[in-house]
């Protein structure tokens, strides 16, 4: 069941990944375009493809890992941040507001229940 569970978030990434890759040239690399329109378009395309169907996901503690870590790389390309500019991912986050319907949202809301299940049956 879990490994079931994987390969779907790691098909969910992709498909995420893909899009927002397809974005790249056309919006992510347009300095004409505003950083908030850009993040704006990223919530609902590319946040939206990534948790599409996550309310029925019992995930474990390195799924949560793995969904975390995608949200801000994705956020540091498109400010053009590098990992080189060592900026903790709480001072990316927090002046897009993307905590509000985005994986934080759903982690902290949604993801308590189902996690303490998966642990449970996990144990």
């Amino acid at each position: 069941m879990q490994l079931l569970m994987q390969m779907s978030l790691n098909h969910r990434i992709s498909k995420a990944s893909a899009a927002f890759g397809k974005l790249y040239n056309r919006l992510w690399q347009r300095h004409e375009i505003k950083l908030t329109t850009k993040v704006a378009v990223y919530k609902a395309v590319v946040l939206s493809v990534l948790l599409s169907g996550c309310k029925s996901w019992t995930l474990l503690c390195r799924n949560v890992k793995q969904l975390k870590s995608f949200h801000p790389l994705c956020l540091c390309r498109i400010c053009r941040i590098q990992w080189t500019d060592h900026i903790p991912n709480t001072d990316l986050l927090s002046p897009w507001n993307t905590s509000t319907g985005g994986i934080e949202s759903f982690v902290d809301h949604e993801m308590p229940i189902s996690l303490r299940w998966s642990l449970v049956s996990n144990a």
